[in-house]
């Protein structure tokens, strides 16, 4: 599968991050935060990780503009996962929250939709109980800070397909 297009849920401690570091990475990313200033504050976050990135030589000044053109937020939960091939959730530690997102993601996104879960503790195959499509899920597990550890550490349950597997790797 191609990747050209990613949300990421969540604009708390790891949401942004990841989302600065998909968008320099030069994939569209669309930050999903649960009100309208949320979204706005995450998106300001995102940018200011950029930024910092800048100031530190950590990337090129073309890369941080092209970046920001890539980088979006919205409260728009429905027409986020619209038309993207990859969903990171970066949600708090909360089992029952985590699979209520990955059931309603499994009915708003099409079957060959990559669902990620950017959990440091809870089991792939829980937070995936309650979808149809299982062969989707996965765990993107980046490290704190993102945008300065280069390491996702990805886990796949029994269900996980291999081309999703292949995918993320």
């Amino acid at each position: 599968m191609n990747i050209e297009r990613v949300a990421v849920i969540g604009t708390g401690m790891m949401g942004p991050g990841i989302a600065a570091v998909v968008a320099l990475a030069g994939y569209d990313v669309m930050l999903i935060g649960e009100r309208p200033d949320w979204a706005a504050e995450g998106v300001a976050k995102t940018f200011a990780v950029m930024d910092q990135l800048l100031a530190n030589g950590l990337t090129t000044p073309a890369a941080h503009s092209s970046a920001k053109t890539r980088g979006h937020g919205t409260a728009d939960f429905d027409a986020a996962v619209q038309d993207v091939q990859l969903v990171i959730e970066a949600v708090y530690e909360n089992l029952e929250l985590k699979q209520q997102l990955f059931e309603r993601l499994d009915h708003l996104t099409a079957p060959d939709v990559i669902l990620a879960t950017n959990t440091s503790g809870l089991s792939i195959t829980a937070i995936s109980a309650r979808t149809t499509h299982r062969a989707r899920c996965a765990t993107t597990h980046f490290w704190m800070p993102p945008y300065l550890v280069p390491l996702v550490e990805v886990v796949m349950s029994p269900d996980t397909s291999e081309q999703t597997a292949q995918t993320l790797l």
